[in-house]
């Protein structure tokens, strides 16, 4: 989409949570994640890394390392230096993302089948096909242990 037409109501919601909560909130976070996600998807990396930046040090600090969403922050600030074709970052980002989940969720878990999956793509993209195959194959078991067959 249209990319340039949402910034705008993104980068507004961060000022209101700003100004609303201060900071240094989780909604803060969550705001930033938002606009950040936006940027990397028009391959504006480095605006989007420095946010993304910014809100896992905002999760790390009020909910903890071990926290899901800090989880979901490391996930996309992975998919994004894959974008940019930094495989070990991604890698080293995607695994602690998923360690997070199996912990918090158990290892059973779509969220865990769904970093699995974007471990194997950078795999793939590396070339290391017989790594990602297992972890293709663990995410689709998870995928239909978990989610209706229609899903």
């Amino acid at each position: 989409g249209k990319y340039d037409e949402a910034k705008p109501y993104y980068q507004r919601a961060l000022v209101i949570v700003e100004q609303t909560y201060g900071p240094n909130h989780p909604l803060v976070a969550n705001a930033l994640n938002n606009l950040a996600g936006s940027l990397a998807d028009q391959g504006k990396f480095d605006e989007a890394k420095e946010l993304y930046g910014r809100a896992l040090r905002i999760r790390e600090k009020n909910l903890g390392s071990k926290h899901p969403d800090v989880a979901t922050t490391l996930h996309n600030l992975a998919s994004l230096y894959l974008a940019q074709g930094k495989g070990e970052e991604a890698k080293r980002r995607y695994e602690r993302a998923i360690e997070i989940w199996k912990k918090v969720y158990g290892p059973n878990h779509p969220h865990v089948a769904t970093g699995l999956l974007s471990l194997a793509r950078l795999l793939s993209f590396q070339g290391k096909f017989k790594k990602a195959l297992p972890l293709v194959q663990r995410a689709l078991d998870i995928y239909k242990a978990k989610l209706p067959p229609q899903h």
